[in-house]
């Protein structure tokens, strides 16, 4: 259902090359609908991430330009991204993890939006634990994904979603009700079961 891009993860930067971008992907199995329950389970350094998801409304090419990336976003919106972090000894364990991927929620989304910059915070139990204004460039997200998917043949296609990268990246715990917010867009959030 869509593709995740991810940098500054120890063990990577090393070794990635591309600025030290590398991606992995998003299905169904690991969609978790909003409000919804995620099970913890046997974790190591559970995190949660705020995200900016970006939906493609038509395929891009891998060779597609800034302008044809832009034309493609069909809708911009808050997601919540649940990781867990655990100590990988080198960058193809980390890609072979799907770069700590454990699930993902997707709050409301705007298709009128083209956010230059966005204040994102992270709550747990309704309370706020982070906040930060990032700057963001949806068009550019969806022109790097066409080309590292690209890279492995592969192609963005009309409904894929990206993860353009955490914009907050914080620990969090079980029996906790973990809410991703992004200003003017709303907010998600899932119950972290032990």
């Amino acid at each position: 259902m869509g593709w995740k891009i991810a940098a500054s993860i120890p063990g990577v930067e090393e070794g990635a090359g591309a600025g030290g971008l590398v991606f992995g992907f998003l299905t169904t199995a690991t969609l978790m609908p909003a409000g919804g329950r995620f099970s913890a389970g046997i974790t190591v350094n559970l995190c949660g991430e705020v995200e900016l998801g970006v939906m493609i409304g038509r395929d891009v090419a891998a060779d597609a330009d800034l302008e044809t990336a832009a034309a493609s976003v069909d809708a911009v919106g808050v997601a919540l991204e649940i990781v867990d972090v655990y100590q990988a000894g080198a960058m193809h364990e980390v890609v072979a993890s799907n770069l700590f991927h454990r699930a993902v929620a997707f709050g409301p989304t705007r298709r009128d939006a083209n956010p230059k910059s966005v204040t994102a915070r992270l709550k747990t139990d309704g309370q706020t634990v982070s906040t930060k204004t990032v700057e963001v460039d949806p068009a550019r997200t969806v022109w790097t994904m066409a080309r590292l998917v690209g890279a492995v043949d592969q192609q963005l296609r009309a409904g894929d979603w990206i993860l353009g990268g955490s914009l907050i990246h914080q620990p969090i715990a079980a029996d906790h009700e973990v809410t991703a917010v992004l200003d003017g867009f709303g907010d998600v959030s899932l119950k972290v079961d032990p």
